[in-house]
């Protein structure tokens, strides 16, 4: 114990509070600038609509989003409640709302908590630990989508808990932290359905370390996820059958709504296999800031007085999305082939994540309006390769931690200018805000 606290809790604390800081800060920014309340604006993000489940649980019930109300919502609503009858908030649903951009920052310290210590467990050293959870902190896609209000920041912090946890069971810890494993589970499927192939792919990676053959650790981890789409769907279902957020509009069911939804969102086989080649790009760019495209949009116009959106649609495959569709080829395949040659742990759950991560570039090829919208996704996976690729002696020497501080402080320059010109852009329509805070 005198050794863990003295060498690893106040790098884990010092990732936290910067994890913590920098999204809340960004969120307050952005709640500034308006950008919460419409549609579309970032990345076709819906603040607007899923503020009102993650503060007030508000939000109309979906199939894709069973268990978003209840998760955070309700109990935010209970606590608001017994505050304003203690006398210690005076109106409840406006402290509800101010406390946005707080658990935004809360969902992004537990995520580098459960990053540096899944990275500990499999044998990383403080240092390359440290270097790998700040690499998934800066990482585009979890520092653009982690201060939204929206499903995104949520899921990455449940994928990064459900990393960790499978760890814990493949390393030899007690059966019944597999009560929380699935209690994970269903959390992450209830915020998003997708993610039980998450879920499953790591199922699959500890029941098979613990003993399972490989054939029967397959077929467990899928009629698991069957399970857990089957009861996260039917809860949420009866949990807004009870609070009035059943049905979209009067005259329609949420079955007939959502099988609209999925007509409306599936892609074209043309865009379906543009998405398919250009996914190693839309890897990299959920790691490697890089400025997006803005367009005029109709449902952020609708919504708000920002008429444009930022996106990566469009953006014509030139030498440097060249270079990062090969940047992101060579992580999966230099992550994959090291954690192959290092075996046992890094070997199951690399290739586990290298599955999940394909497994995701397949579905969000096929549907959605957007890749990118998805990345967090797939960003736990990618950052199992990216671990097994600082998981050797080149990080420790003096010329590796000379790169690994190179590659942490262009990604948050990178991070900054980005940001900052994304403001720019949307700032001309927008409230006076705050600067940027780091």
């Amino acid at each position: 114990m005198q050794r863990a606290s003295l060498s690893s809790v106040w790098p884990v604390a010092l990732l936290c509070l910067l994890a913590f800081a920098g999204e809340s800060g960004l969120a307050r920014h952005w709640a500034g600038l308006g950008l919460f309340s419409q549609y579309n604006v970032i990345f076709d993000t819906d603040p607007n609509n899923s503020a009102g489940a993650i503060a007030h649980a508000w939000a109309t019930f979906t199939f894709n989003h069973p268990l978003l109300n209840a998760l955070t919502g309700l109990p935010l609503k209970a606590l608001s409640k017994a505050l304003a009858a203690a006398g210690l908030v005076a109106n409840d649903e406006a402290w509800r709302q101010s406390t946005l951009p707080w658990l935004l920052g809360a969902f992004a310290a537990a995520r580098a908590l459960f990053f540096f210590l899944s990275f500990r467990i499999l044998d990383l050293s403080v240092w390359q630990a440290s270097a790998a959870t700040l690499i998934g902190s800066l990482s585009f896609a979890p520092v653009v989508f982690g201060a939204v209000p929206d499903s995104y920041a949520l899921s990455a912090t449940l994928m990064a808990l459900i990393l960790w946890l499978a760890l814990r069971l493949a390393s030899g810890a007690a059966r019944w932290l597999a009560r929380g494993w699935w209690l994970a589970g269903l959390c992450a499927v209830g915020v998003t359905v997708s993610n039980v192939i998450h879920v499953g792919w790591f199922g699959l990676c500890w029941q098979h370390l613990r003993g399972l053959r490989l054939r029967p650790a397959f077929l467990r981890s899928v009629a698991s996820g069957a399970v857990l789409l089957v009861v996260a769907c039917g809860l949420g279902y009866a949990i807004a059958g009870a609070t009035g957020t059943l049905t979209p509009r009067p005259g329609h069911d949420p079955v007939s709504h959502q099988a609209g939804f999925f007509q409306r969102h599936f892609a074209t086989p043309e865009r379906a296999l543009e998405n398919i080649a250009r996914f190693p790009e839309r890897l990299a760019r959920g790691v490697v800031p890089t400025m997006p495209l803005f367009r005029p949009d109709t449902l952020a116009s609708l919504s708000g007085p920002i008429p444009i959106m930022a996106t990566y649609n469009g953006l014509p495959f030139t030498p440097a999305a060249a270079l990062l569709w090969l940047g992101g080829l060579t992580l999966c395949g230099l992550g994959a082939t090291i954690a192959w040659r290092r075996g046992g742990q890094w070997r199951v759950f690399g290739m586990g994540a290298l599955a999940s991560l394909l497994s995701y570039a397949l579905l969000f090829s096929a549907f959605g309006t957007n890749t990118f919208l998805y990345s967090v996704y797939w960003h736990t996976p990618a950052m199992v390769l990216v671990a097994a690729c600082l998981a050797s002696p080149w990080s420790e020497s003096w010329p590796g931690r000379i790169a690994l501080g190179a590659v942490i402080l262009g990604l948050a320059a990178g991070d900054w200018a980005v940001l900052a010109g994304m403001a720019g852009e949307l700032a001309a329509y927008s409230p006076p805000a705050r600067p940027l805070t780091p």
